[in-house]
């Protein structure tokens, strides 16, 4: 198993399009930082809720590490050398995951660092429109928030590995995955509020409105459990792949 998920890690160290990837996200974050005057606290938030770049880069990461194996004819040969389809797909999971946090990561690090250095991070003062910060419980804000913003992305994330494990095309799944997305994020926005709060989407857009620790508990179970529902009907798909 352990020599599994190295295979995949270094799979993922030497992806071209991962790398491109990150540097977009670099790019972009770089550009938001320097068009508007925020300071990083300001920026941070700001970050979290970029719903549609997240969608657009997840679909792609997910084609691209999921889809590209299945045209290649490559996904087989780990079967071939005795591993289990579950082990497998274990391995190459956990490695994904690894790359949707780095990916995720990078956006808000880039943003709250570089507003940072050129603006400040946040003053006593400073007005937000999801919280009024002081020196008190601002680390406990920044990491309740970041932990809900990465858990609704990997929710994300397995929805497109999903959607992967269907198509096996990366054009396709690219395709599928985004406007499936898309879709998906106009419904938690416009759809029926009673249900789709129980959707990572949902989540994924008001984590900064969340207050008290049972809305934030609530909002973790509800990414998580989109989460591990999507990677069981990954398990299921891939099971019954034709893999030849």
């Amino acid at each position: 198993m352990l020599k599994q998920i190295r295979a995949e890690l270094l799979k993922l160290r030497k992806s071209f399009g991962f790398l491109v990837l990150c540097l977009v996200m670099i790019g972009f974050g770089a550009l938001l930082s320097m068009a508007a005057g925020r300071m990083g606290l300001e920026s941070y938030e700001t970050s979290l809720m970029g719903a549609e770049i997240s969608v657009i880069v997840v679909s792609i990461f997910s084609a691209l590490f999921i889809c590209a194996e299945f045209e290649n004819r490559t996904i087989g040969t780990s079967l071939f050398c005795g591993n289990s389809r579950c082990r497998v797909l274990l391995s190459k999971i956990i490695v994904f995951i690894v790359g949707v946090v780095i990916l995720m990561t990078v956006l808000p690090a880039t943003m709250t660092i570089m507003s940072t250095v050129k603006n400040g991070f946040f003053t006593e003062t400073l007005q937000l429109q999801a919280f009024t910060p002081s020196s008190s419980d601002i680390g406990i804000y920044i990491v309740r928030t970041f932990v809900l913003y990465l858990l609704s992305r990997l929710g994300l994330a397995a929805f497109c590995a999903m959607i992967a494990y269907m198509i096996r095309n990366v054009v396709g799944a690219i395709g599928a995955g985004a406007a499936l997305s898309i879709l998906l994020l106009v419904l938690a926005m416009r759809g029926p509020q009673d249900i789709m709060k129980f959707t990572f989407m949902w989540q994924m857009g008001r984590l900064l409105s969340l207050n008290g620790l049972q809305d934030v508990l609530f909002s973790a179970l509800v990414s998580v459990t989109n989460m591990a529902l999507m990677m069981f009907a990954s398990y299921f798909i891939f099971r019954k792949a034709d893999l030849k």
